[in-house]
């Protein structure tokens, strides 16, 4: 008998437990490994922050998968020893046939100072009802939703929040800036790699006063759309 780890319990390692699952025969080990004991997809923390849906109707329990075969455990994976063929979870080393790392990205808000004092981590669903009271108690001003480095956890992610706050904010009649400022051209999301609807979506914010800034250097760069989707930034 043989036993497979999977870390980490978001999409990528989800997929992997499934598919490792139906591949196998009954007779092998899929063990899929967490620090918590739900999983809840990342657009729902948006949808919560702008209002328009809680988050907790996005919830699913990881010990579903335990029906169909998957080993669930809640456990922080602390170390590998790939010579060894071993995993460590919560202090306690265990044998692994094979190892699959889909531990996603860490976040660390600390590591940009000023963060943790006056902004809001979004993508901690923890911070989820912050952000939205501070959404909601917003009625002028400047909303800046920043990504400081890459990799981060969903690409989209920043631009979808941005935009539905912007949407949500004129809803309420509220006249505020929302600007996205990203440190790194490879964060831009290419217009010609986006599907139709959701480019004329994107096209519809910057028209509507929505703004995106990519920092290079210490010059921070508008993308402008006043010729036809021709930037700086990217051939939309």
């Amino acid at each position: 008998m043989a036993r497979a780890f999977v870390l980490g319990a978001g999409f990528g390692g989800v997929a992997a437990a499934t598919r490792l699952r139906s591949l196998l025969d009954p007779r092998h080990e899929v063990v899929l490994v967490d620090r918590r004991t739900d999983f809840v997809m990342g657009l729902r923390k948006t949808w919560a922050v702008v209002g328009a849906s809680p988050l907790e109707e996005g919830r699913r329990e990881l010990a579903i998968l335990r029906e169909q075969g998957i080993d669930v455990r809640q456990a922080t994976a602390e170390a590998i020893d790939p010579a060894a063929r071993r995993v460590q979870l919560d202090g306690e080393w265990l044998e692994a046939d094979a190892v699959v790392v889909a531990l996603g990205a860490e976040l660390v808000p600390g590591a940009v100072q000023g963060i943790a004092e006056h902004g809001i981590n979004v993508w901690d669903r923890a911070n989820t009802q912050t952000a939205h009271d501070a959404l909601v108690a917003i009625d002028h001003g400047r909303l800046l939703v920043s990504v400081f480095g890459t990799p981060y956890a969903c690409p989209p992610g920043p631009f979808e929040l941005a935009m539905l706050a912007h949407e949500a904010l004129r809803a309420r009649g509220v006249e505020v800036s929302v600007e996205v400022l990203i440190r790194d051209r490879r964060e831009w999301p290419e217009g010609q790699h986006l599907p139709g609807r959701i480019r004329d979506l994107f096209l519809h914010a910057l028209r509507s006063g929505f703004r995106v800034l990519v920092e290079w250097g210490q010059q921070a760069l508008p993308h402008d759309e006043q010729h036809d989707g021709h930037s700086e930034l990217g051939r939309w």
